[in-house]
């Protein structure tokens, strides 16, 4: 959950680019879109409510969606646009921005190339993201998700962390609307959150690195007993934060724990769930 710059691309060129070697008889009729194509792409500009609120474009023969939908296929390896692939996950720095954890490994279409054929090749309608983000975000609307590269997420704690204790200890994730953060944007965030089913993975992801947290904490206890273990844990948390940024697992784990009084007094001893 984090934002990402789109790489900066010609867009019309590179849809003639993506039609150069198609069969002559495609290459026409794709080739005579290229106005109604420029139209639609200088529209997909401006805010997220912009661009999802934009209407398909008409076509001449409903066989032509699959013919602007096979433009994409000039991205794969070995062919024509396969450079804007590559500079996609490069922009995510490979690193799922829905998510943000996963590595990327898939291009999800922000809005649906099946609706919106003329944006399958698009650069800002493609977002690197990890494969799991992209199947759960399915045919969900568009306007149930954030836009990596249209919204702008404000750079304060929105993703935490909560640790509780029945009798062991357990790590649940949840998201805070910070003060100043739009009421849109916060409702989006929480859709994407719940339909990508993050306060679970998380918390898994938090459980393959407790381990080696509770060992640390244990040589700290025993040095300097609460507080050492506390500092340690919000020390990690900032190198954390400074890596992947304030929205991700990680620092807000780290931060639930510094602040447990019960687990930084030698809680970590007892069963973890």
């Amino acid at each position: 959950m984090r934002n990402i710059n789109p790489p900066p691309r010609n867009d019309v060129e590179d849809y003639q680019t993506a039609i150069a070697n198609r069969a002559m008889p495609t290459r026409t009729v794709l080739e005579g879109y290229i106005p109604t194509i420029t139209v639609a792409y200088v529209a997909y500009t401006g805010t997220v409510q912009d661009v999802v609120s934009l209407m398909p474009m008409t076509l001449l023969s409903p066989d032509h969606s699959g013919l602007l939908q096979s433009n994409y296929d000039a991205l794969s390896p070995r062919r024509i646009l396969q450079e804007l692939d590559a500079e996609l996950h490069e922009a995510a720095r490979f690193r799922c921005p829905m998510c943000n954890f996963e590595q990327t490994s898939t291009l999800d279409h922000f809005l649906p190339r099946a609706t919106y054929p003329e944006f399958s090749i698009l650069a800002r309608n493609l977002i690197a993201t990890c494969f799991t983000c992209n199947n759960s975000k399915g045919s969900y609307p568009a306007n149930r998700f954030v836009h990596a590269y249209l919204d702008r997420i404000p750079d304060l704690p929105i993703v935490v962390a909560n640790a509780t204790w029945d009798p062991e200890l357990h790590l649940g994730y949840s998201l805070m609307r910070p003060n100043g953060l739009a009421t849109d944007l916060f409702a989006r965030l929480s859709d994407q959150f719940e339909l990508l089913d993050l306060a679970d993975r998380f918390k898994r992801e938090a459980g393959q690195v407790l381990t080696e947290i509770i060992l640390n904490c244990e040589r700290l206890f025993r040095r300097g007993g609460a507080n050492l273990v506390r500092a340690e844990l919000l020390r990690q948390a900032n190198d954390s934060q400074f890596a992947y940024g304030v929205n991700h697992y990680k620092p807000a784990m780290l931060k639930a724990l510094a602040g447990d009084a019960r687990f930084c007094n030698g809680g970590f001893r007892v069963d973890v769930a």
